[in-house]
């Protein structure tokens, strides 16, 4: 018990260089008092020091030879490990302590009006990489997303986290019925992580973008044709299907001329398309272009 209550090396360095030459001396003392006729003048201070000083392992190397003092370090050795081990017990319970109060306290900060209004927000922006420009996005995807963060990476956070996190609301099944608005998306996730850590609440961030990048390119691909496609259909009023392949282009010169200088090196000039047709389309560009619909 003296031992463990040790710090740094002192507890090292008592196990390692006194514990067993006091254990010999200890029992030696025993021996001699009990063969000592006179006990009332033998001196058990002076004996034990007269022994360490004769016994001393720098000087008498016999002694660290002798099979009982090879037991004795095996059990030194044990006593090294355990002290070890209760110091970085110690260590470990000091660390889990602050970690709990620094995350109940970000939990406290979370509930504030303006951290609540602010994470809305960030969540808010987050609605574009699912939206691709929509008004509504399907809500199975999101519910998907959120499910795969509460069964994959929640279980990961350390025991403090997970205590401070323990309100977590269940998420519901998909229904690929439904769609969501923005605000309804942000209403949605915020309830679910209302009062997390900052730490937490980043990492759900992350992988609700990693998902959404996840989305297959087919989506996008889809929803560039559906709108392509809806333009088509605004364009032919007379329900012709075709469309005047002139009349377009000027339409496409008047949003290019309109657009910002600095975003015009996204965009193709339109008086450069009919130099690109002649040099890679083998036959003549029609007038008319038509999309069936």
């Amino acid at each position: 018990a003296v031992v463990s209550t040790q710090s740094g090396h002192y507890g090292r360095d008592l196990i390692d260089n006194c514990l067993p030459s006091l254990v010999l001396g200890l029992e030696s003392l025993l021996v001699e008092v009990q063969k000592s006729p006179d006990k009332e003048t033998f001196n058990p201070l002076n004996y034990l020091a007269q022994h360490l000083m004769r016994n001393n392992p720098r000087y008498n190397h016999a002694i660290g030879n002798s099979p009982y003092m090879k037991g004795l370090n095996e059990v030194k050795n044990e006593l090294r490990a355990l002290v070890s081990k209760l110091r970085q017990n110690k260590a470990a319970k000091i660390t889990s302590e602050a970690r709990k109060r620094r995350y109940e306290r970000q939990a406290k900060e979370a509930l504030l009006p303006e951290e609540v209004d602010r994470r809305a927000e960030i969540v808010s922006h987050t609605f574009d990489s699912w939206s691709f420009g929509d008004e509504t996005i399907p809500q199975y995807k999101v519910q998907r997303a959120m499910r795969s963060f509460m069964d994959e990476k929640v279980p990961k956070f350390n025991e403090e986290l997970k205590a401070v996190c323990k309100y977590i609301c269940p998420v519901s099944n998909d229904d690929k019925k439904d769609s969501i608005t923005d605000s309804m998306y942000t209403k949605y996730i915020c309830a679910h992580v209302e009062g997390w850590p900052i730490g937490a609440f980043n990492a759900l961030l992350g992988h609700i973008d990693g998902c959404a990048k996840a989305v297959p390119i087919g989506d996008q691909r889809q929803k560039i044709q559906s709108s392509l496609t809806s333009l088509f259909k605004t364009i032919d009023k007379e329900k012709a299907q075709t469309l005047d392949r002139g009349h377009i282009l000027v339409l496409i010169k008047a949003f290019y001329n309109a657009v910002p200088v600095n975003m015009k090196k996204y965009i193709t000039n339109p008086l450069d398309w009919s130099d690109k047709d002649t040099v890679y389309s083998p036959t003549p560009a029609p007038s008319v272009m038509t999309l069936p619909y």
